[in-house]
């Protein structure tokens, strides 16, 4: 998970110029149909319409992120749990969006290759085993692409954790 805008905007005050957009679905953004999705995503858009984001959100963190069902205990008491319940009429967005990616498809990462913008990706040094090989994998694919790993960091970054970081990249660029 990452800090909201509004938690780095404290944190940063008047340094940063943050630029935040809703994706579909999201925040104040609308969430206009059609939208073509695999079969997984269509399973949890099937439990969604069910009313049970919950088990939609489990379904998705398994079998789209490849976190191991055993973990899910552990996950569902976090702070981050709740909020993330909240958005999952929208994941059926995400696996289109990373169609490829979550399933360690290089060839999927060539789409990102034509992206001159200088992009920092950040990751936890703790996370998740897989996250930093494919944070490593993604800044590689982009021609200014920089990948940063917050010491002590798990998946889940805070403001204070990453405005430093924020700070020194775009004084850098």
């Amino acid at each position: 998970m990452q800090p909201s805008p509004a938690e780095i905007a404290v944190v940063a005050g008047d340094d940063l110029r943050l630029i935040v957009f809703d994706r579909r679905g999201r925040g104040e953004s609308g969430d206009t149909e059609p939208y073509a999705v695999q079969r997984e995503i269509e399973d949890i858009a099937a439990l969604i319409a069910e009313g049970r984001q919950e088990e939609a959100l489990k379904l998705f963190t398994v079998e789209a992120v490849g976190i191991p069902e055993e973990w899910l205990g552990g996950m569902t008491t976090m702070p981050t749990w709740e909020p993330a319940i909240q958005v999952a009429p929208t994941l059926r967005y995400d696996g289109r969006i990373m169609e490829g990616l979550m399933a360690g498809d290089p060839a999927a990462l060539q789409r990102y290759a034509d992206v001159t913008t200088p992009v920092l990706v950040l990751v936890g040094e703790q996370t998740f085993p897989s996250l930093p090989p494919a944070a490593a994998a993604i800044a590689d694919v982009l021609p200014k692409g920089e990948l940063r790993q917050i010491p002590t960091a798990d998946h889940t970054l805070t403001a204070e954790a990453v405005v430093p970081v924020l700070r020194e990249f775009v004084a850098g660029h």
